[in-house]
């Protein structure tokens, strides 16, 4: 490249990049100084522009993905993602995408993997052999951001396949995506309790994931009812309380009473505070009848108006 140009622009090229005059005009150099041009240094000023362009680059990205609300949304998906998963290990949690978009892996850096159902168009038997595998994987918690997908999954398959294997316990609207969460026991997690209550109901076993709390977490409690379907009157409601030191309610849930077969459980999830106070926490549950006056609760046959699930220090 240098060749051609000192062939074919010679030392006209030169006195402009380097004020080097015509060898053929040597004498008269002194008489004709470097022109203004040919006395700045050009590489200098291309690095630095280059730099300035990168900067300037740079800022633009930054704002992008600090201030642009779509970016705002992404971000507090990612924050969603992090909170909903927290307390549990990594193999434990799965990330459903319902449509093959890079932009998420952009802005989640976490530990918890991610998957795609369905894994092809519109593929309702790959989504249910998805659903399959995350069973025998051993896997207990399933986020789903659901995106619009009309190219990918346009009849709902990814939430319709993950409700057939897990519990929806949880939907929560984060920028624009509705996120659920699907959540089902560990066969082997399972605290018996055998807690019967004055009328005829007895919350036989529960069990909690994770078994820790975090900061705007989410505990996931799986209940197993048992009665005789003609005792409930409609009315009974379940309550869930964390409660701080002094017996505070810092979060609660109240599922409506739901009687299962054996084999069978209930799941709700419970949101927690953006902060918790410092323990002992308790975690209790208990009924009472939503269609008195008052709302009684229905004591225990013990005498107590709830059962200690769980206790965090």
């Amino acid at each position: 490249m240098s060749h051609w140009v000192d062939t074919h622009l010679g030392w006209r090229w030169r006195a402009w990049v380097d004020g080097v005059a015509d060898p053929r005009n040597a004498p008269d150099a002194a008489a004709h100084p470097p022109s203004l041009l040919a006395r700045l240094p050009l590489g200098r000023i291309a690095a630095a522009a280059l730099i300035i362009l990168v900067l300037a680059a740079n800022a633009y990205t930054l704002r992008i993905h600090y201030f642009d609300s779509r970016s705002l949304g992404w971000r507090a998906l990612a924050e969603t993602l992090d909170r909903w998963s927290a307390g549990l290990p990594p193999q434990d949690v799965r990330i459903a995408e319902n449509f093959p978009d890079p932009t998420l892996s952009y802005y989640y850096k976490g530990d918890v993997q991610q998957f795609m159902i369905p894994p092809r168009p519109h593929d309702a038997d790959g989504a249910a052999q998805v659903v399959d595998s995350l069973i025998q994987g051993n896997v207990y918690r399933v986020i789903l951001p659901a995106a619009p997908a009309p190219n990918w999954d346009a009849d709902g398959i990814a939430p319709d396949a993950l409700a057939a294997g897990f519990s929806k316990v949880l939907q929560e609207q984060v920028g624009i995506f509705p996120v659920h969460l699907y959540a089902r026991p560990d066969p082997q997690g399972w605290q018996e309790l055998d807690a019967p209550f004055e009328n005829g109901m007895t919350l036989a076993r529960a069990q909690l994931r994770p078994q820790t709390v975090a900061d705007g977490g989410i505990l996931v409690i799986h209940m197993d009812w048992r009665g005789a379907q003609a005792t409930p009157t409609g009315g009974e409601k379940i309550f869930i309380h964390l409660l701080n030191e002094s017996g505070g309610i810092l979060a609660q849930a109240d599922p409506i009473l739901q009687l299962n077969a054996p084999g069978e459980f209930s799941s709700v999830g419970l949101r927690l505070p953006e902060t918790l106070p410092p323990g002992p926490l308790r975690l209790i549950a208990g009924l009472y009848d939503a269609s008195l006056e008052g709302a009684p609760k229905i004591m225990t046959e013990f005498g107590a108006d709830s059962i200690l699930l769980s206790q965090f220090e």
